[in-house]
């Protein structure tokens, strides 16, 4: 098994398969790894990879497909803030 299939299932079993935004509890015990879901549920890095964040499980957190979609437009933000007041400098 691949190390970050292990990673999703050690962040889903750790979190008891629920979204730590909502509370959603996805289903059990049939693992999707196709980009990241299980069903409806998603291994998130808290700190963005492209944020230097680390891929391990302190850096990971179970969200729903909808809480994951609201964090990455706030992340996509955040990065481009970051960038703009880098080039202001």
């Amino acid at each position: 098994m691949v190390r970050s299939e292990i990673l999703k299932i050690k962040t889903f079993d750790r979190d008891n398969f629920t979204c730590l935004k909502c509370g959603h509890v996805g289903k059990r015990g049939i693992y999707s790894f196709y980009g990241g879901m299980h069903i409806d549920l998603i291994a998130d890095h808290i700190i963005p990879l492209k944020m230097n964040g680390k891929d391990e499980l302190e850096n990971m957190q179970t969200l729903c497909i909808n809480c994951n979609k609201i964090k990455n437009a706030k992340d996509q933000s955040d990065i481009a803030k970051r960038k703009r007041d880098e080039n202001n400098r």
